[in-house]
């Protein structure tokens, strides 16, 4: 039986530790127009839920949809900033390293 390894090392030492190259800032608009998307229909199921099922006897006419809109608010703001921040790339003769 031959004894060789399973994979094969590479030729060349590997650039792992280079810089990576930022993504376009268009990136961070098409992800928060994609979340504000996400969230719309949160926003509209809670105005229709705080303007007909409520009463006002347990929470202000408005509260529900306040606390939505907040969170969808945070989300929009939020997310694209880590998305964007977490992503980038590094091209070389021979490898695409994401």
């Amino acid at each position: 039986m031959d004894q060789s390894p399973a994979f094969a090392p590479a030729a060349y030492p590997l650039d792992d530790d280079g810089e990576l190259t930022r993504l376009h800032p268009n990136y961070a608009t098409v992800i928060r127009l994609v979340t504000a998307l996400n969230c719309l229909p949160f926003v509209i199921a809670a105005g229709v839920f705080d303007l007909v099922w409520n009463d006002g006897e347990f929470w202000p006419t408005g509260a529900l949809i306040g606390v939505v809109l907040l969170i969808a608010i945070a989300l929009i703001i939020r997310i694209p900033a880590r998305r964007y921040s977490a992503r980038g790339y590094q091209i070389s003769a021979d490898r695409l390293r994401v």
